[in-house]
């Protein structure tokens, strides 16, 4: 009994360690949103950039987008991937709109 306790407990701490990253990546998208909207624009993160909020590797993103999960920008060099700061926020709040 001590046993499944002990494994409800991980998980609930689990589950709480989750939840607070969310809410650090919905705020470090939201600070980056506020930075770029007193200069009237959008901000447009590179894969590298977004790799790094959401502490994920550039291949995560990279099937991310591939699956449809995430949206990139075309950006008419090369290769590269841009997301856009909303595309980003709507990411982490579980993809809604």
């Amino acid at each position: 009994m001590a046993n499944a306790q002990n494994i409800e407990d991980s998980f609930d701490d689990a589950i709480k360690k989750l939840q607070a990253e969310k809410e650090r990546m919905r705020k470090a998208a939201e600070e980056a949103a506020k930075q770029t909207e007193k200069q009237g624009f959008e901000t447009i993160f590179t894969k590298k950039e977004v790799a790094s909020i959401l502490k994920f590797s550039e291949r995560q993103i990279d099937r991310l987008i591939a699956a449809g999960k995430l949206k990139k920008i075309p950006s008419g060099v090369g290769k590269a991937v841009r997301i856009r700061t909303s595309e980003l926020s709507r990411f982490i709040e579980g993809g809604k709109s």
